[in-house]
């Protein structure tokens, strides 16, 4: 019985995961992918859930955790191309301006962003997932100053760690 509700549960939120994997991955293809993925591990592990937890919570953090699992996959297996040619590539980008090239894509910022201590990060995931301070608060059930304060960290934290990037 419990898991027919969390089924349907599941089904109402569809519209939301496909914004947040939307907005994890930039790319819709990619997106789609992640919510299929998504999507099964949550019905695989349904029995794992605990009731008195946000459902959709938990499934955020089911599908950020696939994300991250498949950009660090994706990544490390280029690091040693990237590391044979980095040397030469920044000799010749610090010639020919006088400083080195150090733009950032929104995957490397995500990577950052997978760094934040959790409850930071689970709270700006969801800000940057479209929500408001007000559904945030809701929905993490704690109150809306603590959610923006837990935002403006994550912010803090991100522009430390970015602030070598010129943008």
């Amino acid at each position: 019985m419990q898991n027919d509700l969390l089924n349907k549960e599941l089904i109402k939120a569809i519209p939301q995961l496909k914004h947040h994997a939307l907005s994890l991955t930039m790319n819709s293809e990619l997106a789609e992918d992640l919510m299929q993925d998504a999507t099964l591990k949550v019905l695989s592990n349904i029995s794992n859930y605990k009731v008195d937890k946000n459902f959709i919570g938990w499934v955020y953090k089911i599908m950020y955790n696939i994300y991250i699992s498949e950009y660090n996959k994706e990544h490390s297996a280029f690091i040693c191309l990237d590391s044979l040619c980095n040397e030469e590539y920044e000799e010749s980008t610090m010639e020919e301006t006088g400083y080195l090239d150090t733009t950032c894509e929104a995957n490397e910022i995500m990577s950052y962003v997978a760094t934040l201590p959790e409850e930071y990060r689970d709270t700006f995931t969801m800000y940057l997932g479209g929500y408001k301070y007000t559904e945030i608060a809701e929905r993490i059930s704690l109150p809306i100053g603590t959610i923006k304060r837990r935002i403006h960290t994550a912010r803090t934290i991100l522009q430390e760690k970015l602030k070598s990037y010129r943008f």
